[in-house]
């Protein structure tokens, strides 16, 4: 639904607001900036989200052809809108390199008891596997090992009193809850390591039941320190499929886990079965990834050598064994496709800001910001001269708008604040802190950020549901268009 104001009213608010400078050139005028506000509609950004979230691309996990693919055409979209290429060697591209594991079928995991298949369970209904799991063909039996946490510091070692050898442990995917430093351990990928070390030759995690959404399976590449261990599977499962592993000794999972954290102490048994587990796997240590950058010159002589940075992550968490895709619709197809609806917008009605604005579709996001954390260590406009970065990170879904940064840079949330009041008229909630997400690198280099999110839009988040359907399009379309009124008017402040 577009936003519902008139010509003069959305003119005399843009003039209050003082994005239009009377001084500006006709391709700067009152009617320009009108006319770029209202290209910006819930049809075309749900398009694009539509052709991201396609099984096209895969998942768009960095490093494989399908976040290639995606790359290229936000490329495409990049030079369709006239935005000029800053990446490598006068291309739209920045490459760097990033750990790589593609799941590959077939993917199995069975319940047996006495050398017969009591459960044979469907991947993405009842398990995933961790994207950076080891591969492996076994049947093994299963020791229920608490958060499998071994920490000398505070007193306390799931692994204490039982033995793991050349067995599967199934375990709690986070730290324990009780305040500690757990330091890495909450990582899956130390989990690991420290089961491996134990002799143990695959891993179960399931969610905490006493976790606020821990039934949903999540697809996940974030996988903590550490080497790769290559012949060593780790499946997230269902809390279904946790009750039907638990069910021969008695207990529930929110049981154990309440012995656990009131006692403060491990409480590790066997399963009394074997779970059968066949995981395909092909790891690279190190595969070639891209950020996407486009750049909109300035119009000022002096100001357009400096910019505005305006990103959002394109990649997501891949799929897996040709039977399951995560499509990341909101998360973060709704990003970039707001990216994209925005640089179109100065484009068709050749608005030209008095800074000049960098537009980046970041990769790896998903496993630990590192495409953002590559650009702000090999920037193409050098830092010194980058005065704020936005980043737009799942803004299709869910019920209102949030802009974090408002408690480190009060000067510019002002401006989101008073761009809000005069146009899209959000309620939105107190700001917090600067960073998170892809902004965290240039906030720890001192670089005015915003981040623009949704509020209660995180119900599909990193699940096979993430789906176009799910998405809000009045909601996201009037996020779009904040999240462009902010950008131009930081653009223009002198």
């Amino acid at each position: 639904m577009h936003l519902m104001f008139s010509h003069r009213q959305m003119i005399l608010s843009l003039l209050v607001l003082g994005i239009v400078s009377v001084g500006y050139s006709q391709t700067n005028s009152e009617s320009a900036l009108d006319a770029a506000l209202g290209t910006i509609a819930a049809e075309d950004l749900m398009r694009n989200v539509r052709h991201l979230a396609s099984e096209e691309f895969e998942g768009r996990l960095s490093g494989g052809e399908g976040y290639n693919g995606a790359a290229r055409w936000v490329a495409e979209q990049f030079a369709s809108c006239g935005l000029k290429p800053a990446g490598d060697a006068e291309t739209y591209f920045q490459h760097f390199d990033v750990e790589y594991n593609e799941i590959l079928s077939p993917a199995r995991l069975n319940v047996v008891v006495a050398d017969s298949v009591q459960h044979a369970y469907t991947i993405g209904e009842d398990f995933v596997a961790r994207g950076f799991s080891g591969q492996g063909l076994m049947t093994a039996p299963v020791v229920f090992c608490g958060y499998g946490v071994r920490s000398l510091e505070n007193d306390y070692d799931d692994y204490s009193g039982v033995e793991v050898r050349d067995k599967i442990v199934m375990v709690l995917k986070g730290a324990p809850s009780w305040e500690a430093d757990w330091g890495d351990a909450r990582w899956p990928r130390v989990k690991a390591q420290t089961a491996h070390e134990q002799g143990a030759i695959g891993m179960l995690l399931v969610s905490e039941p006493h976790k606020e959404r821990s039934a949903a399976l999540v697809g996940s590449v974030f996988h903590g320190p550490g080497e790769q261990l290559l012949n060593f599977p780790a499946l997230h499962i269902s809390q279904k499929a946790a009750a039907d592993f638990l069910s021969r000794s008695g207990k529930g999972l929110t049981e154990v886990q309440t012995i656990i954290d009131r006692a403060r102490r491990p409480h590790s048994f066997p399963l009394e079965l074997e779970a059968h587990i066949e995981i395909h796997v092909r790891y690279r240590k190190r595969q070639g990834t891209m950020n996407v950058l486009g750049l909109w010159e300035g119009a000022d002589p002096e100001l357009k050598d400096t910019c505005v940075l305006v990103g959002a992550h394109l990649d997501h968490v891949g799929s897996q064994a040709e039977a399951i895709t995560f499509p990341g619709a909101n998360d973060n197809a709704s990003g970039v496709s707001a990216l994209l609806e925005i640089a179109r917008a100065f484009s068709g009605a050749r608005l030209s800001p008095q800074r000049s604005l960098l537009f980046i579709a970041f990769s790896a996001e998903e496993q630990g910001l590192y495409g953002s954390r590559f650009y702000a260590a090999h920037p193409v406009v050098p830092l010194d001269r980058t005065v704020a970065m936005i980043n737009i990170d799942c803004i299709g879904a869910g019920e209102g708008m949030r802009v974090g940064g408002g408690q480190d840079y009060p000067h510019f949330y002002r401006r989101v604040l008073t761009v809000n009041e005069k146009s899209t008229q959000f309620d939105l909630p107190q700001s917090d802190a600067g960073g998170g997400a892809d902004a965290a690198p240039f906030h720890e280099r001192g670089i005015p950020n915003l981040y623009f999110a949704t509020t209660k839009g995180y119900a599909h988040l990193h699940q096979i549901s993430d789906t176009p359907e799910t998405l809000n399009p009045e909601l996201f379309e009037k996020a779009a268009r904040l999240t462009f009124l902010t950008l131009w008017t930081v653009a223009n402040e002198k």
